[in-house]
């Protein structure tokens, strides 16, 4: 299932053209696991070389990551992996960028070692493991949060004038990915029990509320997505 909604991106986005480099986003959860997995299965096919990274932060000097169950599942994948570590501490960063919440610094720092490194060797795309799940989620934080445009995660985005960046498994469940590790019996770990700050913020209430509906009323995280999808389209006709 895993391997077919990768090749199911390529078909509708493009995305990853053959022979290209892909720079994996791994946290050592289900999601990047099965992102990289579905991208290694079909590599041979289409000349892909994928590759593994992992962000380690320290918040008040204490790291946080999982840096051995990555590196183990890359050993299960037989993709190389690489240790990023930013240099300024995320407590530090986020006092620089006048952020509001934790989870935004520590988001920008990872974004800007994968970037640095992607951009130094060359990668044609870095992959994140996002979800339905999280797409649905996106857009239903969007308008509830009042932003001025919905706010959707499509297959393909841009990052910068560098690589781009890849959601291979942007119209997977996370049913799918939570059915690979088990049924592959792959250690992973939950943000839940990595990170202090993790599950605080609205976009944990919305995530909850639609894991409700979606058990009332089956395929509602896709509609929300398709319904989205096809509200942005008809607004760009006018």
């Amino acid at each position: 299932m895993v391997r077919r909604k990768v090749r199911e991106c390529l078909e509708r986005s493009g995305h990853p053209r053959p022979g290209s480099r892909i720079l994996v986003a791994m946290s050592g959860g289900k999601d990047s696991f099965a992102t990289a997995y579905g991208l290694a299965e079909l590599s041979d096919e289409f000349d892909w070389e994928v590759v593994g990274a992992h962000v380690v932060v320290r918040v008040d000097g204490r790291e946080i990551g999982a840096w051995d169950v990555v590196r183990e599942q890359a050993e299960r994948l037989g993709i190389e992996v690489k240790r990023l570590e930013p240099e300024k501490d995320v407590m530090e960063a986020k006092e620089e960028m006048r952020a509001r919440k934790v989870c935004y610094a520590c988001r920008t720092l990872r974004r800007i070692e994968l970037g640095r490194l992607a951009e130094e060797q060359g990668f044609d795309y870095i992959a994140l493991g996002h979800t339905l799940d999280d797409a649905a989620a996106t857009v239903l934080l969007s308008l509830l949060s009042g932003y001025k445009r919905i706010k959707l995660l499509g297959y393909v985005g841009s990052w910068r004038e560098g690589p781009r960046l890849l959601r291979p498994l942007v119209r997977c469940p996370e049913e799918v990915t939570r059915s690979l590790y088990e049924r592959l019996g792959v250690r992973v770990v939950e943000t839940e029990k990595v990170c202090p700050f993790a599950g605080e913020g609205l976009r944990r209430e919305v995530e909850e509320f639609l894991d409700e509906v979606e058990r009332r009323i089956p395929n509602v995280k896709g509609n929300v997505v398709g319904t989205a999808l096809r509200t942005l389209s008809a607004g760009g006709r006018r």
